[in-house]
């Protein structure tokens, strides 16, 4: 995956959890005056549906939404212009002497490294605090002792009462600490000694801790914990385990009323058991009593406690609400879809035969690749324009599969005389999937008056992917009819697959009066002027201009990236370590600082190296920088 591509995800991950977050907490508000029951079951619901969410989203079958921006649709699925990357560059030029940086200081970290990073250290850092937590609350359970016989007996009276069996130990630990219910495996009730001395404090308690156990409260709140552990850097679940721990305190509150009947005693016990509480609620607990929450408790029980429990429809209900929310969210791709361009709108849609595809995309099984590659040649030299075209959509969808091509090759160049425009186009896509060369330039050629757009938008594509990659006359001809073409669709694409290819004279003359021009202006920097093998003269002076020029926007520094990456010709080699000597003391970025001294380190001896040895000398220059100079300066020229 695309450091994009990760970026864009992650991006869309968070735009999902915010509408469900968003969603959960409007319900909470909404709903806090009535039954906690329906908080508690919302709660556990979003902390379910945060936890599936991402899974969910990489997993679950897709439903895209109506597409977003118009770009080329070739077959069934999305076929876009190709994702570029460098190919020649200070490492592998052409007609210059190779410079190296091995051995130099590491690029920069990419953001998904660093936001990978983050991350983690807060995770690491809220794990080690529930750790501390859980040791703290262990430490105070080492101190305890089985409960009394009749503490057992009592509580397994309340526990019928409220319909759950005695299945948990008690524990009486010293001092005036809060109850509390803990232990995923092995429930656990800790009761405070000084209750033991009154039989009416200790029912109410036993009856707060009981409902709890009831309904599973502790382990409820341990996945709370752990969706707020994956969900940290979102603010909206920062308070989820406390809206739970509220809904669930409210709950028991209740429980314990119903079991005691008299609300008034009961909150004078809650607030003096809060005063004398000794010890700090654990994380991964349920505790009676939270000094944050009890002011709230007590108004609350004196408004009037609810003496039903929520029913199953009403738990069944909420959850589901929430649950199918994240599954909705999770199941819909929100990445920018694609649409046919104009000139192809009225083209039929050709998808490629699925039983075709999982022919050729079993795996470990060769008689059935044998058989779909014999179909795809029946196909392939039938007449049926139709025909052809699913064929050569099925090789385009399975372009990432290992499949020997190469007897296909004649059929696809034969396809390119096709009636059919949509044919024509998906076998120009083809021809580079299944090994096309150099020779196919005349035939490409041929094919550059074509007067459908998307067969022309189709050959600028296809050029990036066809050798060689040093400079050809016949390639040229084509790549210069194609930035002359007055639809600017069909310059994007020759502007896109030209990225990295060396070209004439004349091809890098209109690359640079495209770059003029507002429409073309980036495509012509970032794909053109920026990755040109060696750069000449006249190119290097464009991309200077573009550099400085405040109003570039992006374009500046790729114009920039350019300079730094790939090198110029030898006439042009001083102007280009000027300029980039001088624009080093105005940039503040350290990434763009970096990209200079990346260049001067490669390939400015003298000037250059000089610029080093006052960087790494500066004590009030960024260390990194300083380090990165050093490094250099080190290496000699």
């Amino acid at each position: 995956m695309t450091e994009f591509a990760v970026r864009e995800a992650v991006v869309v991950l968070v735009l999902k959890g915010t509408l469900v977050l968003s969603a959960l907490w409007a319900l909470l508000i909404l709903l806090r005056a009535r039954h906690p029951g329906w908080r508690m079951t919302l709660c556990r619901a979003g902390a379910v549906a945060l936890i599936l969410l991402p899974i969910v989203s990489l997993a679950a079958p897709r439903w895209r939404p109506a597409p977003l921006e118009p770009v080329l649709s070739s077959v069934g699925i999305a076929i876009k212009s190709a994702t570029f990357g460098p190919r020649n560059n200070l490492e592998t030029t052409v007609g210059a002497t190779p410079a190296t940086h091995r051995g130099g200081p590491a690029r920069p970290m990419t953001m998904s490294w660093m936001m990978a990073i983050a991350w983690f250290g807060g995770v690491l850092l809220l794990t080690a605090r529930h750790a501390f937590s859980h040791r703290s609350h262990s430490r105070l359970l080492a101190t305890s002792k089985p409960a009394p016989a009749a503490v057992i007996r009592r509580a397994d009276e309340l526990a019928r009462l409220i319909g759950r069996p005695l299945d948990f130990s008690i524990r009486i630990v010293p001092g005036a600490s809060s109850p509390s219910l803990s232990g995923m495996l092995r429930p656990l009730i800790a009761l405070p000694e000084s209750l033991l001395g009154d039989p009416r404090e200790l029912d109410a308690a036993l009856a707060h801790e009981l409902s709890h156990r009831a309904g599973s409260d502790h382990r409820w709140a341990a996945i709370i914990e752990l969706a707020r552990l994956v969900w940290w850097p979102h603010p909206l679940s920062w308070w989820l385990g406390a809206a739970h721990r509220s809904a669930c305190e409210e709950n028991s509150d209740a429980a314990a009323v119903r079991i005691d009947g008299d609300a008034t005693w009961y909150s004078a016990l809650l607030a003096r058991m809060a005063l004398h509480s000794a010890t700090t609620p654990p994380t991964m607990a349920i505790s009676m009593l939270n000094g944050s929450e009890i002011m709230a408790r007590l108004r609350r029980i004196a408004g009037g406690v609810e003496r039903h429990p929520l029913s199953t429809a009403g738990r069944t209900t909420a959850g589901s609400l929430v649950l199918g929310l994240a599954i909705a969210c999770g199941s819909v791709s929100v990445s920018p879809s694609v649409q046919p361009a104009p000139a192809a709108r009225n083209s039929s849609r050709v998808e490629a035969p699925p039983e075709l595809v999982e022919l050729l995309t079993r795996r470990g099984d060769d008689k059935a690749k044998a058989q779909g590659m014999q179909e795809l040649e029946e196909r392939l030299a039938s007449v049926d324009s139709q025909k052809r075209a699913e064929a050569l959509a099925a090789i385009l969808t399975t372009a990432d599969r290992e499949i020997d091509r190469t007897s296909l090759l004649p059929l696809i160049r034969d396809a390119l005389a096709d009636s059919s425009p949509r044919a024509r186009m998906l076998a120009v896509r083809a021809l580079p999937v299944a090994g096309g060369d150099e020779t196919d330039y005349p035939r490409l050629a041929r094919l550059a008056g074509d007067e459908a757009v998307e067969v022309l938008e189709a050959i600028g594509n296809s050029i990036f992917f066809l050798p060689p990659r040093k400079e050809s006359e016949a390639r040229d001809e084509i790549v210069l009819q194609l930035l002359n073409h007055p639809d600017h669709r069909v310059v994007r694409e020759a502007l896109r697959g030209s990225w990295g290819n060396a070209f004439g004279e004349p091809v890098e003359r209109r690359m640079i009066e495209l770059s003029h021009d507002p429409q073309s202006r980036r495509e012509a920097i970032y794909f053109g002027l920026s990755t040109r093998p060696v750069k000449s003269v006249a190119v290097v002076e464009r991309l200077i201009a573009e550099m400085n020029d405040p109003t570039a926007g992006d374009s500046s520094m790729r114009a920039q990236w350019g300079l730094t990456h790939y090198p110029a010709a030898p006439e042009a080699k001083d102007r280009v370590t000027a300029e980039l000597i001088a624009r080093f003391d105005e940039l503040r970025d350290t990434s763009a600082r970096q990209e200079i001294i990346f260049y001067l380190g490669m390939t400015a001896c003298g000037a250059g190296h000089d610029k080093l040895a006052t960087i790494a000398a500066d004590p009030e220059e960024n260390k990194t920088l300083r380090n990165d100079a050093q490094t250099y300066l080190d290496k000699g020229c």
